[in-house]
């Protein structure tokens, strides 16, 4: 470890003015230097700009290992080459490019900062390149390199993981902020969003699938040829808001080319103008073929798979069919990894649940609660469902949620235009797996599980013991081993949280962050409310849902300093558009959600309603109790839910309103307390990469939470990570001493000290 002093002297101080004069220095260069290293990191190509650069001959650097013959360090005189380049993290986690910012020396003493990209090529080993930090440029040896080693690894990955490979790619190379992925479904019926990389992607989750036509990804679909605009907010074409709102410009959507017709398509998104755009374009057309033909390929082969017990059943249908379904569902619950399924089948006369995976096949698969196959939209529509989760674009007019935080995912088992049964997944959380992320996969083994089920039904029709028959194998497999689960369960409203009953208008409402609004399915878009105190009234009865308002509160709250007197009218006109608003249906004197008793106004959470903030109290009472009863597993699931719907602190659109800051922080409160517990317990779990997450959200919300900090050093440190724990520490004392004016606490400065002691915390720490 070199002397403090010493360093500052080299020109590699730790303090802040250092860096500054660190940055100061200009590079007296504007060429890129190219290299190549092998699978050992030894330096197998080395050309004359890197010469120039560093001061090293070919000559020298053939056979060098790459981090000797850099040599980079950080602004705090570390070394960032070797096993510390985050470059070549990034290839050794599996992405095809990677870059690290360092900065080097030359032989007489030039400081110069620079960016080193590297390019897994594929027969081993990376091609790269150095160049400004401040300046990329485009590089046409590293995009086809790129593409090359895409493409040979595209074909060996399953589908999802050659998506994001392929997004994590383009992403890198062309610096865009965000990219997805989209595939189409069956008959070309439209295109649904399968993949979604980069940053923003909740205000991106606000359409997830376009019809022929509509939108970049449906005019993709009708026209099969690149679509794109460097306009975005005034583009009609491009029709989720929230994405224009948050500043992005530029939007370019390409074809996934295939054998037959096109799959699906790839998108970038950048928030700058100032992009190569035929650099884009060739970028996603190259990347298009080598992934349009895996993701052919990988579809293909599930089709096969689901078609191949069906077509054996052919033979002896009486027999073969329930195991033959069974396959088929087993593979649905394989391909969504979803905890568990259910088929239904209409044949003949009945609608009942035909097989449940058993436990052997999915592993803790919860027995499922039986329903009617008509009373999921998707039947009749033919569309799929995704029932009870984060919001999507598909209508959720039925719920089926036996356990909050959880979620159906819907496939109908159609034929041209018929609905022949129904395929229900369950999620008990939606994340690291949405349900979207797999819709077009899905509904291709549904598909051609329908086809294949028409002809076995029209056969067993033609049969003379069709009906017995079918009756009776129907009856033993809608039983569940083991539990005596009656073949025609009772026709019974499905739960919604909160404990009401959808039987008339479906309401969801999002307090996390904005306020939002899913009315019937369908999302309330801001601009269709004329008067913006509407949503500002909503607010009001939520936040004192179980505390009924004075019609002269709410209205000091509305109009500050008002006389009610004056502002009456104007409010019972608000109350009447509020409740027009909620229940559009309009039934003649009943108020389900905003009711009243003479002036005093209030919320009815037991109306057919879904809210954020109730759910969210709800997953964190669930989870105290399973902690207490020491189910830790079932504990950090109630957390993880709860932690999915915080999206951001309660009604941070009302940043200055008295009337919700109280509930604001006692949610935020509750958020931080959640998070910390959750990385309680994933360290007790020994999952000490997810007890450093969890401990890092927390920070986000609050950076000065001193304990959060100690919590972050020791996960850090259990997981092997003692240099980033280090640089926590460091980081935490910056933050105390610039915003408070104080030094770390003793417990703090202990741990440190005791990191510095030992590689490892001991066992019995």
């Amino acid at each position: 470890m070199p002397d403090p002093g010493e360093k500052m002297a080299n020109g590699w101080g730790t303090t802040l003015g250092a860096r500054r004069r660190t940055d100061a220095v200009e590079p007296a260069w504007a060429a890129n230097g190219h290299f190549a290293i092998d699978a050992d990191r030894r330096i197998v190509e080395w050309d004359d700009a890197m010469a120039r650069l560093l001061g090293m001959s070919r000559e020298e650097a053939l056979g060098t290992s790459c981090n000797c013959a850099i040599g980079g360090k950080n602004d705090f005189g570390r070394d960032v080459c070797g096993s510390a380049c985050a470059a070549l993290r990034r290839l050794a986690a599996g992405n095809v490019a990677g870059t690290s910012r360092l900065l080097v020396r030359r032989i007489d003493g030039q400081r110069l900062r620079l960016a080193c990209d590297l390019t897994t090529l594929p027969s081993g080993g990376a091609l790269g390149r150095l160049h400004p930090a401040d300046d990329a440029g485009p590089d046409l040896a590293h995009d086809l390199a790129g593409i090359a080693a895409l493409a040979t690894r595209v074909s060996e990955e399953p589908l999802q993981q050659g998506l994001r490979l392929t997004l994590d790619f383009l992403l890198h190379a062309t610096a865009a902020d965000a990219g997805e992925a989209f595939l189409a479904e069956p008959h070309g019926r439209g295109m649904v969003r399968t993949c979604h990389r980069g940053c923003f992607g909740r205000v991106f989750d606000e359409l997830l699938r376009f019809d022929p036509g509509e939108g970049f990804p449906g005019l993709v679909l009708s026209h099969g040829r690149p679509v794109y605009t460097e306009h975005l907010p005034q583009d009609a074409r491009f029709l989720r808001t929230h994405v224009k709102q948050e500043g992005f410009s530029t939007y370019v959507c390409s074809p996934l080319s295939s054998r037959s017709d096109t799959l699906g398509c790839l998108a970038l998104a950048f928030r700058r103008s100032d992009i190569d755009l035929e650099r884009v374009l060739n970028l996603l057309r190259w990347a298009g073929t080598p992934m349009g033909l895996a993701a052919d390929t990988a579809l293909a082969r599930l089709r096969d798979a689901a078609g191949t017990p069906l077509q054996g059943a052919g033979d002896d249908p009486w027999r073969r069919l329930p195991q033959a379904l069974r396959a088929v569902l087993q593979q649905m619950v394989r391909t969504s990894r979803a905890d568990g399924g259910e088929l239904y089948l209409p044949w003949p006369d009945l609608e009942v649940r035909a097989l449940v995976p058993d436990a052997a096949a999915v592993p803790r698969c919860p027995t499922m609660s039986a329903g009617t196959i008509r009373r999921c939209p998707g039947f009749d529509t033919g569309t799929s469902t995704l029932l009870h989760g984060r919001r999507v674009s598909w209508p959720a007019a039925c719920r089926g949620a036996p356990r909050p935080g959880g979620a159906w995912c819907c496939i109908p088992m159609s034929c041209e235009g018929e609905s022949l049964g129904m395929i229900r997944l369950r999620y008990r959380r939606l994340r690291p797996s949405p349900p979207h992320e797999n819709i077009a996969p899905l509904e291709g083994i549904a598909s051609l599980a329908a086809e294949k089920l028409r002809e076995l039904r029209g056969r067993i029709a033609r049969t003379p013991r069709a009906d017995t028959a079918l009756h009776e194998w129907l009856q033993r497999a809608v039983e569940v081993p083991g539990t005596g689960t009656p073949a025609r369960a009772p026709r019974r409203a499905l739960p919604v949280p909160g404990g009401a009953r959808c039987d008339g208008a479906r309401l969801e409402i999002r307090c996390f962050a904005r306020l939002e609004l899913m009315v019937e399915g369908a999302r309330v878009a801001p601009a269709a409310i004329r008067r913006k105190r509407v949503l500002t009234l909503l607010g009001i009865l939520l936040t004192h849902h179980d505390q009924p308002q004075s019609r002269d509160a709410l209205i000091e709250m509305l109009w500050p300093g008002a006389d009610p007197q004056v502002r009456s009218g104007q409010f019972h006109v608000l109350v009447h558009e509020l409740r027009r608003l909620l229940d559009p249906a309009g039934r003649a004197n009943e108020h389900p959600y905003v009711r009243n008793r003479a002036d005093r106004y209030a919320f009815d959470t037991q109306s057919p309603c879904w809210i954020d903030t109730l759910e969210f109290r709800t997953l964190l009472e669930l989870g105290r109790k399973a902690e207490a009863a020491n189910e830790l597993q079932a504990a950090i699931g109630a957390y993880e839910s709860a932690a999915d719907l915080y999206r951001g602190d309660y009604l941070q659109d009302e940043p200055f309103a008295q009337w919700c800051w109280q509930t604001r922080e006692q949610l935020r409160e509750a958020c931080l307390g959640m998070l910390n517990r959750l990385t309680a317990l994933s360290g007790r779990l020994g999952h000490w990469e997810k007890s450093a997450a969890w401990s890092r959200r927390a920070l986000l919300l609050d950076p000065l939470r001193e304990e959060m900090h100690r919590a972050l050093m020791y996960a850090l440190w259990a997981a092997g990570r003692r240099d980033e724990a280090a640089r926590q520490y460091e980081a935490c004392a910056h933050l105390l001493r610039e915003q408070l004016d104080l030094a770390p606490l003793p417990e703090t400065e202990q741990l440190f000290a005791r990191i510095r002691a030992a590689p490892r915390p001991d066992a019995g720490h």
